[in-house]
């Protein structure tokens, strides 16, 4: 499947929550930048770490979800890719501060984001990843 396909099914598979039925009417509207952040930390908390989000902050990609256990988490790239930051643990508060900066959001599955790739992101000079 596609990550739209993934995308798609998670966000239906949570159809219940009005937070993913905002989230995905604004996706297949095209608004997803003009969606109000704490709807889009809604969507990533009733999803269970299924989906993530990406934006960027200038040149970073700014990546964001929230894992079962640790809570939302953030995780930034900064090209050419040898700089990163990772915060665990981050109170919907703060995740929505964040998500209100970034431009450009995109919605992916966590297989198809770096958290799922815990293992290679760890050999990056700078990252101390759980």
């Amino acid at each position: 499947m596609s990550g739209a396909t993934t995308v798609r099914k998670v966000l239906l598979d949570n159809s219940d929550q009005r937070a993913c039925r905002t989230v995905w009417a604004a996706v297949q509207n095209d608004t997803l930048d003009a969606l109000d952040a704490t709807d889009l930390a809604e969507a990533l908390a009733v999803t269970d770490g299924d989906l993530c989000l990406v934006g960027h902050d200038n040149l970073a990609d700014v990546y964001v979800r929230r894992d079962p256990t640790r809570g939302f988490e953030r995780f930034t790239l900064w090209p050419p890719w040898n700089v990163t930051d990772f915060d665990s643990g981050l109170a919907r508060t703060a995740v929505v501060a964040v998500l209100d900066d970034l431009t450009r959001p995109e919605l992916l599955t966590f297989d198809d984001s770096p958290f799922a790739h815990g293992g290679v992101l760890s050999r990056l000079p700078g990252l101390g990843w759980p």
